[in-house]
């Protein structure tokens, strides 16, 4: 069923950038999909420390730069 609304891949391992909330700005590595909830789990480097949040499919941007 087709209501319009473009359905996004993502997939665990690839980079992002979030582009909205607390975190916008920062690049990170999605480490779980939750499709039918339209959440991802990421792994964002903050002060240096790996930290993982979680993020709506709408807050991030696909196919950010390589995260360093």
């Amino acid at each position: 069923m087709n209501d319009g609304t473009k359905e996004t891949e993502f997939q665990k391992g690839e980079s992002v950038l979030v582009k909205e909330g607390p975190f916008a700005g920062f690049k990170g590595v999605v480490i779980e999909v939750r499709a039918l909830q339209r959440l991802l789990h990421l792994e964002v480097s903050v002060f240096g420390l790996a930290t993982r949040i979680e993020v709506t499919f709408a807050q991030v941007e696909q196919g950010a730069a390589s995260v360093t």
